[in-house]
């Protein structure tokens, strides 16, 4: 079973590791406060063990610290699409 770190804020997971400086372009989109003041409270998960992981595999990694439920209501994927892509879409499970 994957096992991902546990995080306090809504994980961002790097399952690519292609490209550094797009990793860290996405870093600093997901960071930029909105015009409305909004700063996005995240955690960036960067494990090489995670490369390849699917999004199901993911899901049931995270912990769940009350019955059927995990911690946090979203997990943000960055995958090959994400990284590769000029619009940075982000898988969300």
């Amino acid at each position: 079973m994957v096992k991902p770190p546990d995080t306090w804020l809504v994980p961002v997971v790097r399952t690519d590791f292609s490209d550094d400086d797009a990793w860290l372009q996405l870093q600093r989109e997901i960071s930029a406060p909105t015009s409305e003041g909004f700063e996005a409270a995240v955690d960036y998960v960067e494990d090489p063990t995670l490369v390849g992981v699917d999004e199901r595999q993911l899901a049931a990694g995270f912990s769940r610290p009350y019955p059927d439920q995990y911690r946090h209501p979203v997990l943000f994927v960055a995958d090959h699409t994400t990284l590769t892509s000029r619009e940075h879409p982000l898988l969300v499970i």
